[in-house]
């Protein structure tokens, strides 16, 4: 097969500034990247909550389905009171087929690319008429762990789910050696048509870069979910620690509040985690939360920091540490996962003990204490991030695994009577 020309991509939100998903932040900058290569790229968002009239955007509404008769509309409401999350995957994988079957007869579809989540690729890929990609974003195996969730049948459904989609994928991708090593060895699987493909990033234009002028030097960044998983909690008896020597520091938390599980299944809001651990609130503590914001104001608040944290429990590899990166921020982050394959500790940024309060706020209070060391280690950051995630050369890399893998899947010439083959 030529190199695609008309590809597509489901993502769980659009257009990027109106969800804050690691997803969506890439499909944004891989498209933009394809059609710099003269690729058309089709957006499908899942989400369903676009109101855009922007082109290639298809938005996505599974609950507008075509209508059903009788006796399928009582099966599909028996079907989600047994197991709404099945019934939410069914019906969002016949949306995004209906999508994929109206691109490829209208535009030429030539390749369809979607997450591993919630295992929805199972009912897309053998009903598409283009391959379907699998890109390893974030498997529940590895995920749901890190929010602390209990492994039930439930927990156990969904990695099943996501093992079949998966499986039946025609090739897929993982933005780290991590998480495809991990996939492979937890589902008992070799994924022959697999590779490693990191996320891209464009450069930071010169006023959105960090510099130790502009910044507070008594602002620690952190950007994502108040959750288990982002290790909100850890940042917070980590920063306490930072401010009984630095009592001048202050923490600026940037994300929604989803709460925290602790060991014992509980649920934490922000505040209530800081009063629980300190006896303060957000502000006597120094903390500052200011909710989901969009990625232009982000980029202000990079800038205006001194440190930007990212203490994952696990992380494949986020999009919040590579634009750190790119725009030279001096970075903290957990030692794990494909954060150990962005970071590499003392050159482009600082890497912690995973789950280790203590030395997550030693590393913080290193670059609060060394501004030079800070400044050094922000600039090898944005220069590794423009030479190992250019945009262009991770396209290219995506265009050429699309046309080896639409090539091994190719159906073989059936066979007629007397051996020739059917044109």
């Amino acid at each position: 097969m030529d190199t695609p020309t008309v590809v597509a991509f489901v993502s769980p939100g659009w257009p990027p500034d109106a969800r804050h998903n690691g997803i969506v932040s890439y499909t944004a900058a891989i498209r933009g990247a394809l059609e710099e290569l003269r690729t058309r790229v089709f957006v499908l968002d899942s989400w369903g909550r676009s109101e855009l009239d922007e082109p290639d955007v298809v938005c996505l509404r599974p609950n507008e389905a075509p209508a059903r008769r009788s006796v399928r509309q009582v099966c599909a409401k028996l079907m989600y009171r047994l197991d709404p999350h099945n019934w939410h995957s069914r019906v969002l994988g016949a949306a995004i087929c209906r999508a994929a079957r109206e691109l490829h007869r209208q535009a030429g579809l030539q390749v369809l690319e979607m997450e591993e989540s919630f295992g929805i690729a199972r009912h897309v890929a053998p009903r598409c008429p283009v391959p379907v990609i699998v890109r390893l974003h974030g498997p529940w195996f590895l995920n749901g762990r890190a929010l602390g969730v209990k492994e039930d049948a439930a927990f156990r459904r969904k990695v099943a789910a996501e093992r079949k989609g998966i499986l039946l994928a025609a090739g897929v991708t993982a933005p780290s050696a991590d998480v495809l090593d991990r996939t492979r060895r937890f589902h008992g699987v070799s994924l022959d048509r697999a590779c490693v493909i990191p996320n891209p990033i464009p450069p930071s234009r010169a006023e959105h870069r960090w510099n130790s002028r502009d910044c507070d030097p008594n602002t620690v960044l952190f950007v994502g979910r108040f959750d288990r998983h982002k290790g909100g909690d850890l940042l917070i008896r980590a920063f306490e620690k930072v401010q009984r020597l630095m009592p001048q520091t202050r923490l600026l938390f940037v994300g929604p509040d989803q709460g925290c599980l602790d060991v014992d299944g509980r649920s934490w809001h922000l505040a209530d985690a800081v009063r629980d651990q300190s006896g303060k609130s957000l502000a006597d503590a120094g903390i500052e939360w200011v909710g989901a914001q969009p990625a232009s104001q982000i980029v202000d608040l990079r800038r205006r920091a001194a440190v930007t944290v990212v203490c994952s429990r696990y992380e494949n590899f986020p999009m919040v540490a590579l634009e750190a990166m790119a725009a030279g921020c001096p970075l903290v982050a957990s030692g794990v996962g494909g954060l150990t394959e962005l970071v590499q500790h003392g050159q482009n940024g600082l890497l912690c003990r995973p789950e280790d309060p203590d030395d997550l706020a030693d590393k913080i209070r290193t670059l609060l204490q060394n501004p030079t060391l800070a400044a050094r280690l922000g600039e090898q950051a944005a220069q590794d991030a423009a030479q190992r995630y250019a945009p262009e050369a991770i396209a290219r890399q995506t265009l050429e695994f699309y046309s080896s893998v639409a090539e091994q899947v190719r159906p073989a010439p059936r066979r007629v009577r007397g051996g020739g083959a059917a044109g």
